[in-house]
């Protein structure tokens, strides 16, 4: 069992919940921390009895890079030493991309550089209206590599070369406009809320489904028309042999209600 340092990582009800606790660095991610969050992420991955992960943060920051210390950490590295670290901060945002359980994000506070990168690995993302986002990496010299192909299938190409480019910040509602956050609650609220939709998850869908949906958006992406056309049917031959489907075609045919 892991034992954390820099988050919390909570398990109950089919929902897991992470949590960063590094508010005094604004939750910005070291080396620890992103090791860290790739375990916990592996430990939700693993949990039979887990459906949802909520990612979330300690403090006034969601996530909010650079920090200092990390920086001149890698500036003394190896060319090596880099390479793995943008490695495993890859490998985080294609484990949140490609996983079969359904990741939100409850963002109270700012989602700079790595931190809007994890939101725009998630399925869903709440946030407060105070809140700021953006990838200011361009404006000290670095370049916001690891999230550009997730922030690509996020955004149209005309918003994500502004977001990009021009290293400022938007706030909560512009980034609600380009779709970056689903939805804006505020701060009083967003607890209920968020943790309201990830109960009706829970409950109210099939895990099995909501798997395999998710990895046709990853996949058919990359593919040919005619080739995402056979994939497709072949999804759906599939799904229609798992245990949920027989399970929720049962419900149906027997005009009763099922819960997840």
């Amino acid at each position: 069992m892991n034992k954390f340092e820099l988050l919390d990582y909570h398990q109950e009800n089919r929902l897991a919940s992470i949590c960063l606790n590094r508010p005094k660095r604004r939750n910005a991610l070291n080396g620890q921390l992103l090791n860290e969050l790739k375990a916990a992420i592996s430990r939700a991955e693993s949990a039979a009895d887990v459906n949802v992960v909520l990612l979330k943060s300690k403090g006034e920051a969601f996530c909010a890079d650079p920090d200092p210390t990390y920086l001149r950490q890698l500036q003394a590295a190896s060319l090596d030493e880099k390479l793995a670290e943008a490695s495993n901060l890859a490998q985080v945002y294609l484990k949140i991309y490609r996983s079969g359980k359904i990741f939100l994000a409850q963002v109270e506070g700012d989602a700079i550089g790595n931190g809007l990168g994890l939101l725009c690995v998630c399925d869903f993302v709440f946030a407060v209206p105070e809140a700021k986002f953006g990838f200011p990496e361009v404006k000290m010299g670095f370049v916001p590599a690891t999230a550009i192909p997730f922030i690509q299938r996020r955004l149209a190409e005309l918003p994500a070369r502004a977001l990009l480019l021009s290293g400022n910040t938007i706030s909560t509602q512009e980034a609600h406009r380009l779709h970056l956050v689903h939805e804006v609650i505020p701060s009083s609220d967003i607890s209920q809320q968020v943790g309201t939709f990830a109960h009706e998850l829970c409950t109210q869908n099939a895990p099995a489904a909501m798997q395999l949906v998710k990895k046709m958006l990853a996949d058919l992406q990359e593919l040919p028309l005619e080739h995402a056309v056979k994939f497709a049917a072949k999804m759906n031959a599939y799904s229609r042999q798992t245990e949920d489907f027989q399970r929720g075609v049962k419900a149906l045919l027997d005009e009763e209600e099922i819960q997840w």
